[in-house]
């Protein structure tokens, strides 16, 4: 079973100061071949080791006023590093919702008295982490070069390909993507969207409020064993009524409009 929390020395890898450039590279070249190889979790523990490595030798070489060209190659690194451990990100995820999928991963709160599985504490894996990790995935599945465009973007504007800002601007895109997808499922019908009153506007907002709420219950409710199932078929359809019963009013909607 994966360790986040595990040291990554276990890797095989030293957290110590990396002296040369060539070192470097070859640790990034290292963690490309193991998420080749589909050894993800080595993969992503040294491709973070990498990252943290060539950014601080950037804010050091930007410290000294290095020249350009050296601080422009550790950012480099910096963001070849960057893109393997968001590729690795979205690869673990995979495995942990197949964990979760199985019983050997708790999907939520503690495990019963006597079960084997683990928690995502005991993993080291954080509730917002996990929420991170699937923005990641979103957006990756919207446009699979993502990662190596935000961070080419950067570079190109003289500036730090930073994880905070990749991660920033995934979350950007994956929420414009449901966004698109909830508006056409809703609104835009033909002249639906612009025939709308704007006295009507607080009442549809409530509305949308309400089944995000639902939507995000559906989403909480269980890891799918495929994620292309649709939402009927993972939770069956008795189970999918009672949790609209549960949050939508009869007036409003009604199961069977389903």
């Amino acid at each position: 079973m994966i360790r986040f929390d595990e040291n990554v020395e276990k890797t095989g890898v030293s957290t110590a100061k990396i002296q040369s450039e060539t070192e470097l590279a070859s640790l990034i070249e290292r963690a490309r071949t193991l998420f080749e190889q589909g050894d993800i979790e080595a993969a992503y523990k040294i491709s973070a080791v990498s990252y943290d490595q060539a950014k601080a030798i950037a804010a050091s070489a930007e410290r000294v006023k290095a020249s350009r060209s050296l601080i422009a190659k550790a950012r480099e690194m910096q963001a070849h590093a960057l893109i393997i451990e968001c590729k690795c990100q979205v690869g673990l995820l995979g495995i942990i919702e197949t964990g979760m999928v199985s019983g050997e991963i708790a999907s939520k709160g503690r495990p019963r008295r006597g079960s084997e599985c683990v928690t995502l504490k005991e993993l080291g894996v954080s509730r917002a982490r996990l929420h991170e990790a699937r923005a990641l995935r979103e957006a990756y599945r919207i446009d699979p070069d993502i990662f190596e465009r935000l961070v080419n973007h950067r570079l190109s504007q003289g500036l730090e390909p930073s994880r905070a800002y990749v991660h920033r601007n995934t979350r950007k895109a994956a929420t414009s993507n449901f966004e698109c997808r909830t508006s056409n499922f809703r609104l835009v019908e033909g002249s639906r969207l612009t025939a709308i009153s704007w006295s009507r506007l607080q009442s549809l907002i409530r509305v949308l409020r309400r089944d995000l709420i639902l939507l995000e219950k559906i989403e909480n409710f269980c890891v799918p064993p495929d994620v292309e199932m649709s939402v009927s078929e993972i939770l069956g359809p008795d189970t999918l009524k009672l949790l609209i019963n549960e949050h939508v009013h009869p007036r409003m909607k009604k199961a069977e409009d389903f």
